[in-house]
This record gives structure tokens, C-alpha cells and sequence, in this order.
């Protein structure tokens, strides 16, 4: 495989759409032509990269940006190279499962003979005064190839779905996983955060995050704007929330809308995919999965039992 192209400088003045880069390097003119689907929460980025036909050749360079890349591989792959400022990593054959990791500010440029299906992540790389507590720098010659990590596996698999069905997507479960995501990788990789707050929610933002969520049952709220209402963070937000309940705030809100639909279903002869879409379940199969996790019953079964 020939050299990489020199790297390029990081953009300037203009907030870029790691979708519109990836596109750019993996989608071009080539015999094997690149499938790419994408989502962004905030500074995350969700791009599931597949290319079904060997043959596709060297990317063009992902340009530089202040950010991790994490690789989720969604199919074996055993020929394929990676380059970081012109330098050629030592890379290992990867399997479905396995996850390279890395740094987005090294103009990084790939080259692969073979099919290639991955999910990629990028998490935004910040100094460690960043209320978030994101991700401070990674240690140098912190890039990995072929690692095994169930946490990141299990992580991107609960998220890959979204990408399949983003009008079923829920904010809050891909903010909470992606902030999951980015202390794990802080905790494993040297990638240091900032210390979780003590305690949980004072009395009062725990009454007004609950009352926002209780006025919003039906409506898809992020993560941010739940955390807004308590003029928190939403790492903050989602750290102390989970002490003060026991619950996530994504757990919490299915829960709280298993229990208004509970109420429908007893006190209303609504049907079934009526309730389940007032009480901002995708549709009547979603309401019951969810009924059968949190109760311990079907819908369908409670309501032949009040009758």
C-alpha cells in the first residue's frame, strides 16, 4: 500500500460534523464504496462505517480535531494499515468485538484490502478544568489496535440500534451510555476525569428534575435539557441524579412512564397502541417490553385481569 498524504491542519473558526469528515475521508469515488450512517448528541459522534466488497483502498485523511476515536469492529478484519502523522501503527488483526482506539489530533489515514464494518465514536478530548469532567489528554502513544474490552463492546452494541431506528432513538439512554462510554475509557486508558461529586441532588433540583420529567413523559428529553432544568452539567446532573434514586434518569423515566401507563390501562379503555404512544413509548410492542421488565406482567394480561 503506498504512503499516506501528509496530515492536515486542524480546521479553524468553523465547528465540523465528524459525519460530513467521515464521509469525506471513507465515501469518495471508489470500486468499493462506503455505506455510512450517523448520529450526534452534543460533542459525541456516532458513525457506523461499512464497506461490504474488498478492494476499497487508502481513505483520504480524517481531518484533525480535538477528540478520541473509538472503533467498535463489526466484522473480522485482517488486512488493513493506520497511519498517525505520516507514521505507520503497528496494527493487529481484529474480530467482530474487538476496538482500536485513536487520537483524532494525529491526522489519522486507514487503508484496507478487505470488507470493513465498524461503529466509531468520538469523544471530545478537554483540559481538566471542563465542568463535564471530560476526558483530559491521553498519555503519548496511548493509540491501540485490537483490544478486547467487553465494557466498550457491550456499550456500543446497546447503542448501534439508534443508528438502525433513529425516530425510536431515546436521548437520555445514548447520552447516559455515551457519558458511561467516556468514563470507562477514562478509567482504563489513563485518560483521567474529574472526581464524581459527594451526594446527590439537593431536595429541590430533585423535585424540579422529576417534575420536568412527569410534564415531558411523552416528549424524547436529552439528557441536557433535563440537566438544564437543574442548572447542572449533564455528566453532574447524571452522577448525582442516579445517587439521589438508584436509578439512571433514562431507567427512571421508562419507569415513571410504565406506571402512567398502568393508570390508562386501569382506569381508560383506551387501546393498547393508543396509550402506549401517550405515554411516549415508540409503539404497543415497546410499551409491552418495557411493562414486562418493570412489572412483571403484559398490558395485554393486566387489562383481561381487571375485566
Amino acid at each position: 500500500m503506498r504512503e499516506p498524504p501528509a496530515p492536515p491542519t486542524a480546521p479553524s473558526g468553523r465547528a465540523t460534523r465528524f459525519g460530513d469528515d467521515m464521509r469525506a475521508a471513507f465515501g469518495g469515488p471508489r470500486s468499493a464504496p462506503c455505506e455510512l450512517r450517523e448520529l450526534r448528541f452534543g460533542g459525541f459522534n456516532l458513525v457506523e462505517v461499512n464497506c461490504r466488497v474488498p478492494g476499497y483502498g487508502q481513505s483520504a485523511p480524517i481531518p484533525v480535531q480535538d477528540a478520541l476515536l473509538v472503533s467498535l469492529q463489526l466484522c473480522t478484519t485482517v488486512a488493513y494499515d493506520l497511519w498517525e502523522d505520516g507514521r505507520r501503527l503497528e496494527c493487529v488483526p481484529v474480530r467482530r468485538g474487538m476496538v482500536n482506539l485513536n487520537d483524532l489530533r494525529k491526522g489519522l489515514v486507514s487503508a484496507s484490502v478487505e470488507p470493513f464494518h465498524a461503529l466509531t465514536l468520538t469523544i471530545p478530548v478537554r483540559s481538566r478544568s471542563d465542568a463535564d469532567g471530560v476526558l483530559e489528554d491521553l498519555e503519548p502513544g496511548r493509540s491501540r489496535t485490537g483490544l478486547y474490552d467487553p465494557v466498550i463492546q457491550g456499550l456500543g452494541m446497546a447503542l448501534l440500534p439508534a443508528l438502525e431506528h433513529p425516530e425510536r432513538a431515546s436521548h437520555l439512554f445514548i447520552e447516559h451510555g455515551l457519558l458511561a462510554l467516556r468514563a470507562h475509557l477514562g478509567h482504563r486508558f489513563g485518560a483521567r476525569t474529574e472526581a464524581p461529586p459527594k451526594g446527590g441532588l439537593s431536595r429541590r433540583q430533585l423535585r424540579r428534575a422529576q417534575e420536568f420529567l412527569e410534564a415531558h413523559l411523552s416528549d424524547n428529553v436529552s439528557l441536557s435539557e433535563l440537566a438544564a432544568s437543574c442548572s447542572l452539567s449533564a455528566a453532574h446532573f447524571a452522577r448525582s441524579f442516579r445517587h439521589a434514586t438508584g436509578l439512571p434518569p433514562h431507567r427512571y423515566l421508562v419507569e415513571r412512564r410504565v406506571v402512567r401507563a398502568r393508570e390508562l390501562l386501569l382506569s381508560t379503555n383506551l387501546p393498547l397502541s393508543d396509550i402506549a404512544l401517550e405515554c411516549g413509548f415508540a409503539d404497543q410492542s415497546h410499551l409491552t417490553k418495557a411493562f414486562r421488565r418493570v412489572l412483571g406482567v403484559t398490558p395485554g394480561s393486566m387489562r383481561r385481569a381487571r375485566h
